[in-house]
């Protein structure tokens, strides 16, 4: 049961950047389709006003049972965006899983003058890529907290875009569509939101997104997740 795939992701393509917000932090609650809560997801957002680039770190803990065995799933990661594109990450993933034995994976990924180098570290075991910049614009659990109006597609939308699957190695292509407009009441204000339907290697997974790029919700054939909590003067959240 793979719960990394209900918290993230909206992975629309980084080309043409809009307005990005500067300061923020939000906090998600995971539930499985019998409304149970399993698990958390936070992530925060913070300007670099000096050096012009974006600092963004998250985590995320999910734990549960499935036939009565343990199933718990822990991501820690950050990364550095400077607007129009990545220039590090590193993150580390762990995850105890029925049947199978314990994985612990540290994935650390940085841009040099026209390629990258991506080193994943799986329960001790060493592996170094190297790929080139042209080969994806977009890391794939990271594209979706760099927010903004550009993540955002209207009714009848669609896009294709190129992603790094950084747990894997592997690039991988995501297509994304919007489907429908309604309202939701969010921390006392009304709010416009903005369905849309993504791809990945034939899952298919519902993303719920404010007008300014923000997953509200994200629903997925194991569960959904949902925003509890956000923390963003410029949109007028306290």
């Amino acid at each position: 049961m793979n719960y990394v795939f209900i918290i993230f992701f909206l992975f629309v393509s980084v080309e043409g950047y809009g307005a990005i917000i500067s300061k923020g932090s939000f906090l998600y609650k995971v539930f499985d389709h019998s409304h149970n809560e399993v698990g958390y997801y936070n992530f925060t957002v913070l300007k670099d006003q000096t050096k012009g680039v974006w600092n963004i770190t998250s985590e995320m803990t999910i734990e549960t049972t499935l036939m009565g065995m343990t199933v718990k799933i822990m991501d820690n990661n950050s990364f550095i965006f400077d607007g129009e594109k990545f220039l590090n990450f590193k993150i580390i993933n762990e995850r105890k899983l029925p049947f199978l034995p314990n994985k612990r994976i540290s994935v650390e990924g940085i841009r040099e003058s026209k390629s990258w180098k991506v080193e994943r570290i799986v329960n001790g075991n060493l592996t170094s890529k190297t790929f080139a910049e042209s080969e994806f614009l977009e890391v794939r659990n990271l594209i979706s907290r760099i927010v903004r109006p550009e993540a955002v597609l209207s009714p009848g939308d669609e896009v294709e875009s190129v992603s790094l699957d950084p747990l894997e190695l592997e690039i991988i292509k995501v297509k994304t569509k919007g489907i429908s407009m309604g309202n939701i009441r969010f921390q006392g204000k009304e709010e416009p939101i903005y369905r849309m339907t993504q791809t990945v290697d034939g899952d298919s997974i519902t993303v719920d997104k404010f007008k300014f790029g923000l997953i509200y919700s994200t629903v997925t054939s194991h569960g959904y997740s949902k925003l509890i909590t956000a923390s963003c003067a410029e949109v007028g959240w306290p």
